[in-house]
């Protein structure tokens, strides 16, 4: 089960969406499925109208969504509440695993100040990695060990917040 990121064009979404909010997708009818499926914003580009969302090969959905990139879809949103920001500049600890780290990155740069931890099982499921950079502030587990500390990113923001 691979992740990857894909950007869709959606201006009206990508000028209003907030960190912390979500899109829900409907596939065209070659896809055979019913129901919209939800994905939070990884990203948004409201100069180039465009939204990016992190998904993961799952079910027969995700499973359509990633054989055939180019095909439009149709969103709802954004939906859900954003997430409330601090009125003045505060320390954040934002940590995300595998698809996990979807919301987080328009956090981030809500949040200028924060670290962020992100996670997944090897090297080639971290693709946020490519978003988010190297930096002091942004650090990297991998569970088999491929890239940065080798564990979970539960150990590495323990070691965090302890100092």
């Amino acid at each position: 089960m691979g992740i990857m990121v894909r950007s869709y064009r959606a201006p009206q979404i990508a000028a209003r969406v907030q960190p912390g909010q979500f899109v829900e997708a409907a596939l065209p009818p070659a896809a055979q499925t019913f129901l919209r499926r939800p994905f939070a914003v990884f990203d948004a580009d409201p100069k180039a109208g465009t939204i990016s969302l992190m998904i993961q090969e799952a079910g027969a959905g995700t499973r359509w969504l990633v054989a055939h990139p180019e095909a439009e879809l149709d969103f709802l949103g954004p939906l859900g509440q954003p997430w409330r920001l601090p009125e003045k500049p505060a320390e954040a600890l934002l940590i995300g695993g595998g698809v996990g780290a979807a919301p987080l990155l328009l956090l981030a740069r809500a949040l200028p100040d924060c670290q962020v931890v992100l996670g997944a099982q090897n090297l080639d499921q971290l693709v946020a990695r490519a978003y988010f950079g190297e930096g002091a502030n942004t650090h990297y587990c991998t569970d088999d060990g491929s890239f940065a500390h080798h564990g979970f990113v539960t150990d590495l923001s323990a070691d965090l917040i302890a100092q």
